[in-house]
């Protein structure tokens, strides 16, 4: 409830900031996401989405800042399965755990104009969780049989917020579409631990401007 009554207030304040920007631009993007840091080598990526709506303002000829609000998902993902025979039947036994984070992203990059289609991205971002689950699914077959489980896990001691830097390219396709591939890097430590683990997405996805 908190996040939510920040996120309003900080929607209320960009409204008249929208009557005054050059440009609309609704962004939508394929996320690959994962946690990267202290013991995450055997964590692979999740693929997700993103989609946002960001503004521009001329700072100075081929200088824009384009501030803009996103909801992003980003996460983890493991899996492991091992096969041995138990009294000469094949067993093989998996487990798998997921980790789904939601976030409200406020995000403040610079664009810059390299050619006349091709321009870069670099700025700062802060994120609001808005959801966040972790669920655990062990399965064993021995000769065909299969049994299971699925169970939810405690995702209380993961933080609420993220905060980090992005940095991308962009492509204009035709006059008002664009294709763009952005790294976000999360810098905040998303565990109360020694070991730091943040989270880090590869977007990409295309940008289209009003």
């Amino acid at each position: 409830m908190k996040n939510l009554l920040v996120l309003t207030f900080l929607i209320i304040l960009l409204i008249p900031s929208l009557a005054i920007c050059q440009g609309l631009i609704l962004k939508s993007a394929l996320t690959s996401s994962k946690l990267v840091g202290d013991d995450t080598e055997d964590l692979t990526r999740t693929q997700r989405f993103q989609v946002g709506l960001h503004y521009g303002f001329t700072l100075k000829e081929n200088l824009f800042l384009t501030p803009g609000i996103n909801y992003s998902q980003r996460g983890a993902f493991y899996e492991e399965t091992e096969t041995h025979s138990f009294f000469q039947l094949p067993v093989t036994t998996t487990a798998r755990a997921e980790l789904s984070l939601d976030y409200i992203d406020l995000i403040l990059p610079v664009k810059f104009i390299m050619h006349d289609r091709v321009y870069a991205l670099a700025g700062i971002y802060g994120s609001f969780g808005v959801d966040k689950k972790s669920e655990f699914t062990w399965r064993e077959c021995v000769d065909g049989n299969c049994t299971g489980m699925k169970e939810d896990l405690e995702t209380s001691e993961i933080s609420d917020s993220d905060n980090g830097i992005i940095l991308g390219l962009g492509l204009r396709i035709i006059n008002n579409l664009a294709i763009e591939g952005v790294l976000q890097n999360g810098f905040k430590n998303l565990f109360d631990e020694e070991d730091k683990v943040t989270n880090q997405s590869l977007n990409f996805g295309v940008a289209y401007h009003f």
